[in-house]
């Protein structure tokens, strides 16, 4: 039986009750005392990782500095450029999302907002009218941020019904459909998850 805490006296001289070592948690090969005081021997197995152009790597196999079951990343093979082109485009990318700022004369309260990541844009809109509506122009998308060709997503009146809200190529941004006709003043309108491609 392990012993997991020393006390001489009034004085702690060993304390492993609190530990959290287990062969779960510790590099294989290597021992310690869990929190009963017995003893562990690690089981996490890591696997190697080699960095290099494909000649150094393959020099290093041969050489028997690389063992068989290790991870290789060559950096100068056509698909591993590829690809880390794509990751850095994509990191790039977000760090450049650009944010619109719309009008909407028939707003009361809530939010439009207007972000484009590279060539997709993404509309979220949560408004409460401030007058009654039938087929307005609830706001317009700056130039820069207008669709191909017109595009319709669903949106919630007041939470109860359904209709379409339309994205115009001029950029307008209207609803459609039989809910859509007769809107009272402070009737809430919201649509999530619209985003195209421009």
């Amino acid at each position: 039986m392990g012993v997991s805490k020393v006390v001489l006296g009034d004085e702690t001289l060993i304390d492993l009750t609190s530990d959290s070592v287990s062969s779960e948690n510790l590099l294989e090969g290597a021992t310690a005392h869990g929190a009963d005081g017995e003893e562990v021997i690690g089981g996490v197995v890591v696997t190697p990782m080699y960095t290099g152009t494909k000649a150094a790597i393959e020099a290093a196999i041969a050489a028997g500095q690389i063992p068989e079951d290790a991870i290789v990343n060559i950096t100068d093979d056509e698909e591993t450029s590829s690809f880390q082109s794509q990751i850095n485009q994509i990191n790039d990318s977000l760090t450049n999302i650009t944010e619109a700022e719309v009008t909407c004369t028939v707003i009361n309260s809530g939010i439009i907002s207007v972000r484009k990541l590279s060539n997709i844009v993404f509309v979220y809109v949560n408004i409460q009218t401030n007058k009654s509506l039938s087929g307005a122009t609830l706001f317009t998308l700056p130039e820069n941020f207008r669709p191909l060709h017109q595009i319709q997503f669903l949106c919630s009146i007041a939470t109860t019904s359904l209709c379409n809200m339309v994205v115009n190529t001029d950029g307008s941004v209207r609803l459609s459909g039989n809910n859509a006709q007769s809107i009272a003043s402070n009737t809430w309108i919201t649509s999530y998850g619209m985003y195209f491609a421009i």
